[in-house]
């Protein structure tokens, strides 16, 4: 039987663990071990623990129109198909709607009208699995970066802030810490938004206007930094200046200062 072979990873810069390579060389032993031919593959670089996954739903859409030709399609594993538990009952769903077989490599699914009921009961229950996985590791990553910043004085290196340049992530397969070396040109465009907020009486809306304007690079549009904006936003103004590593706020207690704020005689 004909298969397309959909791989996926969250960010392109991450090619350990269980990367596209990985991947396929699970889907390859998968695929011999059951007789599936690979007609078309396919990366996807984008998260599987939101609902917006347009590179996703341009695979299964080509999917379904060529499913006559290719009537499977195969996934390395379950959280690679999908770390948010509605969205996986959502795509699963559409893909067995329109009566595609969905195979799943790592798990050894096979799944087509001839599946006990308790196969796929046990594929939602991997896709629970995911979920609870994905918002662990969400929640261990946002909770830890501040608390590593405020007792090592030290930032993650996954956590990007504008202003900065970092290390790698990740060295010969082990994540790192990379202290954060500040970026002259793009810290002067924090300073100079203050000058124009404070000295000109600027708006956020005006600042993000000039920015523009000025045709400076934009960070990522998202918290998770996968992809470039394509202008500046008012969340892109007031989020950057706010981070602790901005401010200097995990350094400030060296000396002896409030750890956050302005002093109280400051003129707004």
């Amino acid at each position: 039987m004909k298969a397309r072979r959909v791989l996926r990873e969250s960010n392109e810069a991450l090619k350990e663990a269980f990367g596209p390579e990985n991947q396929r060389g699970c889907c390859q032993k998968f695929e011999e071990k059951h007789g599936l031919q690979v007609a078309k593959e396919h990366l996807s670089v984008e998260s599987s623990s939101t609902w917006k996954r347009d590179e996703l739903d341009d695979i299964i859409a080509e999917a379904i129109r060529e499913k006559d030709d290719i009537p499977c399609i195969e996934f390395p594993r379950v959280n690679r198909f999908a770390r948010n538990l509605e969205a996986a009952c959502y795509y699963f769903g559409l893909l067995r709607k329109n009566e595609l077989v969905v195979a799943f490599a790592f798990e050894e699914y096979i799944i087509d009208g001839h599946t006990s009921p308790m196969k796929a009961l046990q594929l939602l229950i991997d896709a629970y699995q995911a979920d609870q996985d994905g918002r662990i590791m969400k929640h261990s990553m946002h909770g830890g970066q501040d608390k590593l910043a405020e007792i090592a004085h030290e930032v993650p290196a996954g956590m990007v802030i504008w202003p900065f340049d970092y290390m790698p992530k990740r060295i010969y397969g082990k994540m790192v810490t990379g202290k954060p070396s500040k970026n002259a040109e793009r810290a002067a465009w924090v300073v100079k938004w203050v000058e124009w907020v404070l000295d000109e009486g600027a708006s956020i809306s005006n600042v993000c206007w000039r920015m523009n304007q000025a045709h400076v690079p934009t960070p990522r549009q998202t918290r998770h930094w996968k992809a470039a904006a394509k202008e500046w936003h008012r969340s892109n103004i007031t989020d950057i200046p706010a981070k602790p590593a901005t401010t200097g706020g995990v350094f400030l207690e060296r000396q002896g200062l409030p750890e956050r704020g302005v002093p109280t005689n400051h003129k707004r």
